[in-house]
């Protein structure tokens, strides 16, 4: 297949522009369902444009991947995955790790189907580094899919953000034991992992200690503030919620 690369780089330029986008509109208010399924189709066609180049669409990728950050990384895995080219699938994986670039990873992974994914998944979820795990547990849940006894074992890791990970994996996979067990980590000292056990808690049992630890968060100013009243408003009933709202 003839390659134009005026095209391509035109491909390559819409990818990250969308990526970007789409990123920030999973979270806003003002998109539906109907607008995100639009975005992910023109994404998509951009994606496929980059992986029917071949070489020169991964080039593209390549300066994607020192360019644009999370957006480069999200690009460069999921061509590099769609192709099925191992060298490439390390090249990114890597220099995501040495860029702390996981969020890229996660949202290339959470992209494609599972079927496609999964051996990659195997691989992180038993990575030495903290922060691959937390990458494949993320991955886990965006699918829906539960990653063994992985999550417990993460759990109760002393690296931070990986048991942070994998308590809010636990509220979102409905993991009862697990969610149970988060009531243990309200009172940590960590923020992130306060947060996702009360996140965890709220979410699946709606209990009062979980919704005082968010609106303590969200009063205090903390960097998770706005997610924490956002869930605790949810879970409060009608009136103590207008109570919050009126001061």
């Amino acid at each position: 297949m003839a390659v134009i690369p005026s095209i391509v780089e035109q491909h390559a330029q819409e990818a990250a522009f969308l990526g970007l986008l789409r990123s920030r509109a999973v979270c806003a208010p003002h998109y539906s369902l109907r607008d995100l399924v639009k975005l992910d189709y023109r994404l998509d066609a951009n994606l496929d444009g980059l992986i029917l180049a071949e070489d020169f669409g991964w080039t593209l990728c390549e300066q994607l991947l020192t360019e644009e950050g999370a957006v480069g990384v999200f690009t460069g895995i999921v061509v590099a995955i769609s192709t099925g080219n191992q060298a490439r699938i390390r090249q990114v994986m890597e220099w995501a790790a040495s860029q702390n670039l996981s969020r890229g990873l996660v949202a290339g992974l959470g992209w494609l189907p599972f079927a496609r994914i999964k051996p990659h998944i195997d691989a992180v979820l038993t990575a030495e580094l903290p922060a691959m795990r937390r990458v494949g547990i993320a991955a886990c849940a965006i699918h829906g899919e539960y990653p063994g006894m992985t999550l417990l074992k993460a759990v109760l890791e002393t690296d931070p953000l990986l048991k942070a990970r994998a308590l809010r994996a636990a509220g979102e996979l409905g993991q009862r034991d697990l969610v149970y067990a988060a009531e243990d980590f309200l009172d940590s000292e960590d923020e992130a992992v306060r947060f996702a056990a009360a996140w965890s808690v709220a979410l699946r049992r709606g209990t009062s200690r979980a919704i005082e630890t968010l609106t303590a968060m969200s009063d205090a100013g903390s960097r998770f503030s706005e997610y924490a009243a956002q869930v605790a408003m949810r879970r409060m009933d009608a009136g103590e919620a207008s109570r919050t709202l009126t001061g």
